[in-house]
């Protein structure tokens, strides 16, 4: 609330344990191991539970206010209002910065609202608004990826008609990104005919697009570049998505809903009663117990056939015996 700092363990079901607290002013925080990040300023100070200083990460006036702290694993993004990006590791008793600190866009025309670190700490997303003017920001359809290696930058556009809302790295592969996004009409509207037969406005209804929310999925490496590989479309009682772990995708929803269980339903909705969803990707129909090799061997696969490398695709999967995953293998390739 800008007044204090509360931290709290939590142990699966029970009660959350309440394990320090501290007077602050900031509202830019994250947690890592023992230790709270939080801004203040034009720095950002390491604390202990207790809000004792361990360490102070000194950031510069050219940099501008903290807008982001984000922490993933072992490393750290930090960015600014004026659109600078820092990427710290963190794992060492004193932080360091990875990589040069990188502007993005002009202040007065792109803001960035998020960021998303993959799970090696090499590729950052980014969803940006587009200002038109210093108070009016449309979202971008683009979604932009930082390569802290290469220092370079790739983007793409999602679906048309979409603007991205959310992105999720996966846990595990580094090289999957899951963007979520939303229907906003943006293209022109084609002028319907006057008089219309049955089958015309049969076929016209269904090819209308989808109006709820969507799953892009990719795979992005610095040789292949942003290689879309799926598009999911919500399913009833998903609300907006969590995260990835192969072989799952985790929503936040409500219980799909039964012939007899209507009411019940609604009422959930009504008191804000949500639970956590798990859907296996599409790639993993039915392998979801695989070992760790084939679940290797099925993402290299995806990969390749997704980038068109097709010798590449077979030879990630040519040594395996299993007759289940070879359907689901060809019905990758159908698709």
């Amino acid at each position: 609330d800008g007044k204090y700092a509360q931290i709290y363990e939590v142990f699966g079901d029970k009660n959350p344990a309440l394990i320090g607290t501290f007077e602050t002013n900031s509202k830019i925080m994250a947690l890592y191991e023992d230790s709270v990040f939080q801004s203040k300023e034009n720095k950002i100070e390491v604390l202990n539970y207790q809000g004792e200083v361990k360490q102070i990460i000194p950031l510069t006036e050219q940099d501008g206010e903290i807008i982001i702290i984000e922490i993933i694993n072992k490393h750290m993004t930090v960015v600014t209002a004026n659109n600078m990006i820092r990427i710290f590791d963190i794992s060492r008793r004193n932080v360091k910065q990875l990589g040069m600190t990188r502007k993005f866009g002009e202040k007065n025309q792109v803001e960035i609202k998020s960021v998303s670190l993959n799970s090696d700490g090499k590729k950052l997303a980014i969803l940006t608004d587009q200002l038109l003017m210093p108070s009016v920001k449309i979202p971008d359809v683009k979604f932009y990826i930082y390569d802290v290696e290469m220092d370079t930058f790739m983007n793409t556009e999602v679906d048309t008609d979409r603007v991205p809302l959310e992105v999720f790295w996966d846990q595990q592969d580094s090289r999957l990104l899951c963007v979520e996004t939303e229907y906003m009409k943006m293209s022109e509207e084609t002028p319907e005919a006057e008089d219309e037969g049955d089958d015309e406005t049969d076929f016209k209804k269904k090819n209308e697009p989808f109006t709820g929310k969507t799953i892009e999925k990719y795979f992005i490496t610095g040789d292949y570049g942003i290689k879309k590989q799926d598009s999911i479309n919500f399913e009833e009682g998903e609300e907006t998505l969590l995260g990835s772990n192969v072989p799952y995708l985790f929503f936040l929803g409500h219980k799909k809903k039964k012939e007899d269980e209507d009411d019940i339903i609604e009422e959930e909705k009504k008191s804000g009663s949500f639970v956590i969803l798990r859907k296996t990707m599409k790639d993993f129909a039915s392998l979801e117990n695989v070992d760790e090799d084939t679940k290797k061997a099925i993402l290299n696969f995806s990969f390749f056939l997704t980038c068109g490398n097709l010798d590449d695709a077979y030879n990630s999967v040519r040594t395996i015996q299993n007759i289940s995953v070879w359907q689901v293998i060809a019905q990758m390739c159908i698709k």
